[in-house]
């Protein structure tokens, strides 16, 4: 990597006093914010909690483009007459591994009938072998795939939520079409500096695969690497489930990947020259005037807190952040920060893992609901330097 312009993301370049300042800024945030959505919060898992356990069983459609191109996905649209908010519309990303169930208590907290919600299945993480038509895998091939979905579909612009690998794809997305994306809502997601879980990843890539530089998502695409992959996957899960139990807790959800879920990531991360480091240039690229929403958990092994922090620090709370006011406030019982819409909206989880999504599901829906209602309530401001 010698000479490569995105090794600067290899470690945070913050030194430890200004990552402790800024984590207790941040810190101090997360409770206070905590705190006043408490109660809100119990009130509103009341409603929502009951209903859980009689989710129906959810209806995935496919899209078919004249390339070949397909997408699996699920859409509530039938409720359309009865939304809250006919002209929002949110996009779910998943991470990895995938399925239908994956933010099923995340959408019961939000509701059926709260606004349009696209639940997007990415080629190769749906369970599927990702060749289709001229699709490749790449992550240019996959942000391209998204805008298709979107224009097929109508949605000029989207809310997306994501979580862990989703971010990569999410914000690599609002990086080359910011028009489209009125709002990120992080739930976890890879960071903007090179993260544990991809550290795990590599180390696996070295050690069983013998992943090498000049490895391409064209390379991969081909039966004879698929084939030749395979085998050597098969023994290497095998070798990775024999491990102690110690280790296996650090690789946690990476354990669970299958041999598509391998493949792909693996593709996503060789899509540009500078690999992952170009990737993470092109996350800290996202216009910052588009408002975001943070979830992280403190216990989170694979997207450690302090990284979550640094990229809270540059986009919602530091002083180069492009802050939004609260032009009106939709619940008065709750005292919001009127001058920064999005620094109400840090979440952190001390009793929460990775799989945040899963075990705070619920509540973090009811949190996107209060996030979006509000966010048609605001308004950037620009300070004056005079």
């Amino acid at each position: 990597m010698k000479g490569n312009p995105y090794i600067i993301y290899e470690q945070d370049q913050r030194n430890q006093e200004i990552i402790l300042a800024q984590s207790k800024i941040i810190n101090q945030l997360c409770d206070r914010n905590k705190q006043t959505f408490e109660q809100y919060i119990q009130e509103h898992l009341i409603k929502v909690e009951k209903n859980i356990k009689n989710k129906e069983k959810q209806e995935v459609i496919q899209m078919n483009f004249n390339d070949g191109r397909y997408v699996f996905y699920r859409d509530n649209c039938k409720n359309h007459m009865h939304f809250e908010l006919k002209q929002k519309c949110i996009i779910l990303i998943q991470g990895i591994p995938g399925g239908v169930y994956y933010y099923s208590r995340l959408e019961k907290g939000i509701g059926d009938r709260f606004c349009r919600i696209l639940n997007f299945y990415v080629p190769g993480f749906d369970k599927k072998d990702e060749r289709r038509g001229n699709y490749r895998g790449a992550l240019d091939d996959l942000i391209q795939l998204i805008n298709d979905f979107m224009e097929n579909l109508g949605v000029e612009k989207a809310i997306f939520v994501m979580h862990s690998v989703g971010g990569l794809i999410g914000k690599s997305f609002a990086a080359k079409n910011p028009q489209k994306v009125e709002a990120l809502i992080q739930i976890a997601t890879v960071p903007i500096t090179k993260w544990n879980g991809v550290r795990l990843c590599e180390q696996i890539d070295s050690k069983f695969y013998s992943i090498n530089e000049t490895l391409t998502p064209q390379v991969c695409f081909s039966n004879q690497f698929r084939e030749t992959f395979q085998l050597v996957y098969d023994q290497t899960k095998q070798k990775l489930d024999n491990l102690p139990n110690k280790e296996k807790e650090l690789l946690g959800p990476i354990l669970q990947f299958n041999f598509l879920d391998t493949l792909n990531f693996l593709k996503l991360r060789m899509s540009y020259p500078g690999k992952v480091y170009e990737i993470l240039h092109r996350m800290r690229q996202v216009d910052k005037t588009i408002p975001r929403m943070f979830v992280y958990s403190s216990q989170d092994q694979l997207m450690q807190q302090y990284l979550q922090e640094e990229e809270i620090f540059m986009f919602v709370v530091g002083q180069n952040a492009i802050k939004r006011r609260i032009t009106k406030q939709i619940h008065n019982q709750i005292n919001l920060n009127e001058s920064n819409f999005s620094a109400n909206y840090l979440f952190r989880y001390d009793d929460a893992t990775h799989i945040v999504q899963h075990e705070k599901g619920t509540e973090i829906g009811i949190l996107i609901k209060h996030f979006v209602s509000q966010l048609q309530h605001t308004e950037i401001f620009i300070e004056s330097k005079l």
